[in-house]
């Protein structure tokens, strides 16, 4: 993944003129600089080229991973599938029996519509940025060993501090 695509908040007033309104995605609020797409007229039409796509959506999916609140409808659905997974596959993936709870999660519908749970969130979030960064390595067992290295580290504090107070408790 290249480092020069970023994402940053725009402006209210800012000046669009050489940016792309990027809507290939599935989400409406991603504007391209001119570096990262091409404009051609072909037979009078302007055809739009990203030769970076698979950069640009990684960058989008790193920025949805980390922001702050819960996933909207369209965010969850576009990790899907850039995750490859139908809304069956990932109910799967959360230990779920069908695809509705993402069904529902996905709906743009607010009779339909209910948000993902915390951890089911966070799970997305997770399965994505796996995706990037470790290809190789399945989520579960990734987090076993994270949760295992955690534990240790924590028997470690508890037994240093547990000897520790023993020692001043017989000093």
């Amino acid at each position: 993944m290249t480092t020069e695509i970023t994402i940053k908040a725009m402006t209210d007033d800012a000046d669009l003129a050489n940016w792309h309104h990027y809507t290939e995605s599935g989400l409406s609020n991603y504007w391209l600089s001119e570096h990262l797409f091409l404009s051609e007229i072909i037979d009078g039409e302007e055809y739009i080229s990203y030769p970076q796509f698979e950069n640009i959506h990684a960058a989008i999916g790193i920025n949805l991973c980390e922001l702050q609140r819960g996933l909207g409808p369209r965010e969850i659905k576009f990790l899907r599938k850039e995750l490859s997974l139908t809304q069956l596959a990932l109910g799967k993936k959360f230990g779920l029996a069908d695809d509705q709870i993402v069904s529902r999660a996905e709906s743009l519908s607010k009779e339909r519509h209910s948000p993902l749970s915390k951890s089911n969130d966070a799970l997305l979030r997770i399965f994505y940025l796996k995706s990037l960064f470790l290809d190789n390595e399945d989520v579960s067992d990734y987090l076993k060993k994270a949760a295992s290295d955690l534990f240790a580290r924590l028997d470690a504090d508890l037994t240093f501090d547990f000897v520790e107070t023993q020692n001043m408790l017989v000093a």
